[in-house]
């Protein structure tokens, strides 16, 4: 069921949940009691797919906890070989 938002003019903001099929445009306040008009915003819908939610929940991480490169994209794989023959050693370097 989505979550809608309201807002109360004297305690603030604060979110319902209502059936899309019959979402009113005000609602009393919860603390107050006082009349509380919808805010327009995006509805928030309660469940999400895990792949979406995942993917919401790494974007909002990141914005506060970004990851630390610990390596150049691309440098996973072998190393490069080291050979010990000396005649390599008088090949021209790039």
């Amino acid at each position: 069921m989505p979550l809608y938002e309201f807002k109360c003019p004297t305690c603030g903001v604060f979110e319902e949940h209502h059936p899309m099929s019959n979402i009113p445009r005000a609602t009393a306040c919860h603390e107050c009691g006082a009349d509380a008009r919808k805010i327009m915003s995006s509805i928030k819908l309660s469940h999400l797919n895990s792949a979406r939610g995942k993917a919401l929940s790494s974007a909002e991480a990141s914005a506060h906890e970004p990851q630390v490169v610990t390596s150049m994209p691309g440098t996973r794989g072998r190393p490069t070989p080291v050979t010990t023959n000396p005649l390599h050693a008088k090949l021209p370097r790039p």
